[in-house]
């Protein structure tokens, strides 16, 4: 029976658990002092018949500290006393609902947190961006957590953009060591992060991680992970892709190039999909004097120009026509043949398409996977003049 009581006496709080919310309320301005309100009426006191627990009297409306915030004594415009919704006038949960607005304050505390300009004591964007990967590097300095290692070395790595270049050898610097981590998803996420930040100072370590070096095996503690090793290479392909320094861009190709053209019987196929991807990604600038992209003699073969993008789809359809690479691999070559395709000249452009529909011409004697990257490969390349 006292549990009956007990419920339907606290019944009328359920219906305002984060489901009405108020009307601008009034604020203390900063290093001011609010009017005292006068103190609201103690409860009535109840008739002889009602039954249950007494109603305990309502606190104190000062909070601690004395000071009261404006509005604490006046109603809102076309919002009622709060008696239709089941509140006493007297009860201090309606007055909190009136006026909690100015001890939360929690927008000024949040900008508290910002740096201030010596002008007009606003922040500006490059404060908070400056602010915000100061916190991200001290919480990567001591964090354990895998999750949120990964997270934190992509997003400081995403943030090094624009106003926070300058911070770019630094932050690499404080990256490069987290590739040696023993757990192999963080050390391949900084890897990968190393080359989201497409700054020129993390394309060394990249490229001795792809080659599993000495240098590269420094910074792993040991032998590079073939896994990491094709985050390297993804990384290399993310930072050349939106580069506009040329020679940066013949670099990653280059090395990519040479990654993939090693022979490997048996082994994995993260390495060399993750080249072939990469590729497709750095797409070299057209050649005045167009070759053909299969080079029938030595001759030809040298008439191709170095680090030209023919050079590139001349390296990638040798790829796909060796049988001895592993099927997943060659299935990526035919979606970065139509990478490169895209802005090419009109002859490399034909050249690719009448390679790509070749692998549907003869599909009964490629795998699978080749032959269903070539249909989607078409379909890119389809419109990749961006004609009307």
């Amino acid at each position: 029976m006292l549990a009956l009581v007990v419920s339907g006496s606290l019944g009328w709080s359920a219906p305002y658990h984060g489901a009405v919310f108020p009307g601008p309320g009034g604020g203390t301005p900063a290093g001011g002092s609010a009017p005292t309100p006068p103190s609201p009426a103690g409860p009535s006191a109840p008739g002889p018949s009602a039954p249950g627990p007494a109603v305990p009297a309502p606190p104190s409306t000062t909070p601690p500290g004395g000071s009261v915030p404006t509005g604490a004594g006046r109603g809102l415009p076309g919002i009622g006393t709060g008696g239709e919704l089941g509140l006493e006038p007297t009860s201090w949960q309606l007055w909190w609902r009136y006026n909690r607005d100015a001890y939360l304050d929690l927008k000024s505390r949040v900008e508290a947190t910002h740096p201030k300009t010596g002008g007009d004591g606003r922040s500006t964007a490059e404060d908070r961006l400056q602010y915000g990967i100061g916190a991200a590097r001290t919480a990567l300095a001591s964090a354990k957590q895998r999750d949120l290692v990964s997270g934190l070395l992509v997003a400081i790595a995403r943030s090094c953009d624009d106003e926070a270049r300058a911070a770019g050898p630094a932050i690499a610097a404080e990256i490069a060591p987290f590739v040696g981590d023993p757990d192999q998803e963080i050390g391949e996420t900084a890897a990968a992060a190393l080359g989201i930040l497409r700054h020129p100072s993390g394309i060394p370590a990249l490229v001795a991680l792809l080659h599993d070096d000495d240098t590269g095996r420094k910074l792993a503690n040991g032998r590079v992970s073939s896994r990491t090793r094709a985050f390297a290479a993804y990384g290399l392909g993310i930072a050349a892709a939106r580069s506009e320094r040329e020679d940066l861009q013949a670099f990653v190709a280059h090395h990519l190039q040479r990654e993939l053209d090693v022979p490997r019987k048996n082994a994995s196929a993260d390495l060399p999909s993750a080249c072939v991807i990469a590729l497709g990604l750095v797409p070299m600038p057209r050649s005045d004097a167009e070759a053909s992209i299969h080079p029938r003699t030595r001759r030809a073969s040298d008439a191709i120009p170095p680090r030209s993008r023919v050079a590139q789809a001349a390296a990638l359809v040798r790829y796909l026509h060796d049988d001895d690479r592993p099927e997943l691999a060659r299935a990526h070559v035919p979606d970065a043949l139509a990478r490169l395709a895209d802005g090419a000249g009109a002859e490399l452009r034909d050249q690719i398409a009448r390679e790509l529909t070749g692998v549907l011409d003869r599909h009964a004697r490629e795998p699978d996977g080749v032959v269903r990257g070539a249909v989607l490969a078409i379909g890119r390349i389809a419109d990749c003049d961006a004609d009307d």
